[in-house]
């Protein structure tokens, strides 16, 4: 039986598995920069770790538990994918008739079957959205525009560093960070993908609002992590689609020093210091590449973690742990005497902190099924819904890699993937007859 459809649009969709982007982000972030510090003997007293014997102790213990970490969740990845079924995340996509959406005669196509584009999904990604909005201008105008006109005033730099932490309804903030964190990230790349389609969708200024109100709810507060993931964003959406070896090549060194430089002004504007120039910023951006993306996530994991927390002595066992302040426990705030033991350390030094070598075996057992997991959900999604299901993984493991694990956004973020790939799996899917 044969399809009465006209296909004018076709389309290679590449999209990375959740298991490859934590293994990379796994490799480039924390297993170089050990081995770098380990065969170096780098030491930098960043956090003051004064004491070279017990620091070079500690710099030998982060490297073999990476090491650990990393063989056990290789090994039991491949255990959890011969029990999970996945499938290639390589699709060439055929469209039908983009000009008539949701007529039924939008048809996502492939060689083995057929996806209908369903409005009613269509709609609950835009509702998806529009929440995520709404809880970001929320956020805004209960005082989120308050860090933005002290901007260039006469205000410590620390005491502006630190506005909209500790000052702030802890449900306002809680929600910001998942409106943030998925909620909108998810909505953009899912609309970004159908412009990228040529797939007619809502007026533009939908999407014009929601990217708005995505980078507004990191310009707020002036962190780097949000704005930058923004601007990354649009880049990944477009590695996606088959595209040349020049045009990845070239829109990569590009895009590295765009989003570098990026970062750089953000350190300055972070401090409210809008005195600078372009040499100073040059100057920051490749220390911000080198120093504080490649060698301090690790230097924090050896100085706040393993050099506090040395072999045989006693772990905090989430004492500290923000997770608490769910059950009633009191929030360790910035200024907090313990927040030393909240501090960004990573997510694997994070585990050995609280929980010690045994939490080291069971969450990388953990992580190989999350991971392992997500692969299959993700193979099971249409060719559109996996690239924006994707990118909320490589935002994932961001926050793993330069912050905590043991947090209650990490715990909402991973509800979140679960939820959301449960629902989109019941977007209307069929066998395609011809195949």
């Amino acid at each position: 039986m044969k399809e009465n459809i006209l296909y004018n649009h076709s389309f290679a969709i590449q999209t990375p598995l959740p298991s490859k982007i934590f293994l990379y982000a796994f490799l480039i972030f924390n297993f170089l920069p050990s081995l770098y510090l380990f065969v170096t003997n780098y030491y930098e007293g960043l956090y003051g770790a004064s004491d070279t014997k017990d620091y070079y102790n500690a710099l030998y213990l982060n490297f073999i538990i990476i090491i650990i970490f990393g063989m056990l969740y290789l090994i039991f990845l491949l255990i959890f994918k011969l029990f999970l079924k996945v499938k290639s995340n390589y699709s060439v996509v055929l469209i039908g008739n983009t000009k008539k959406i949701f007529n039924e005669n939008i048809l996502i196509k492939t060689s083995t079957q057929s996806y209908f584009v369903s409005k009613q999904m269509y709609n609950f990604v835009l509702r998806f959205g529009a929440f995520g909005s709404i809880l970001v201008w929320i956020y805004f105008f209960s005082g989120g525009y308050e860090k933005l006109l002290l901007l260039g005033a006469d205000v410590d730099q620390w005491e502006f560093r630190i506005i909209s932490y500790d000052d702030r309804s802890r449900f306002l903030i809680a929600f910001l960070e998942v409106a943030r964190r998925f909620i909108l990230p998810f909505t953009c790349v899912y609309l970004l993908v159908f412009k990228s389609m040529k797939i007619n969708y809502t007026k533009k200024r939908v999407i014009y609002f929601y990217l708005f109100s995505l980078l507004l709810s990191g310009i707020m507060t002036l962190d780097r992590g949000p704005i930058l993931l923004f601007f990354v964003m649009f880049i990944f959406v477009k590695i996606n689609f088959k595209i040349s070896k020049f045009q990845y090549f070239f829109g990569s060194i590009i895009s590295l020093l765009g989003i570098i430089f990026l970062a750089s002004v953000l350190t300055y504007l972070q401090y409210n210091i809008l005195d600078f120039s372009f040499s100073q910023v040059f100057e920051s951006a490749l220390n911000f590449l080198w120093h504080r993306t490649i060698l301090v996530p690790s230097i924090a994991s050896i100085e706040l973690s393993y050099y506090n927390f040395p072999l045989g002595s006693d772990k905090l066992y989430l004492s500290f742990s923000r997770l608490g302040a769910i059950f009633g426990k009191d929030y360790i705030a910035i200024g907090d005497a313990n927040s030393l033991y909240v501090t960004p350390v990573g997510f694997i030094a994070d585990i050995w902190r609280n929980v010690g070598l045994a939490g080291i075996v069971v969450f990388s057992i953990f992580f190989a099924f999350l991971f392992s997991k997500l692969d299959s959900i993700q193979s099971k999604l249409s060719p559109i819904m996996r690239i924006p299901f994707s990118f909320t993984t490589l935002s994932f493991c961001f926050f793993l890699i330069f912050g905590v694990f043991f947090s209650q956004g990490i715990f909402v973020h991973i509800i979140m993937m679960f939820i959301v790939g449960s629902a989109l799996k019941n977007e209307n899917i069929r066998h395609s007859y011809d195949a």
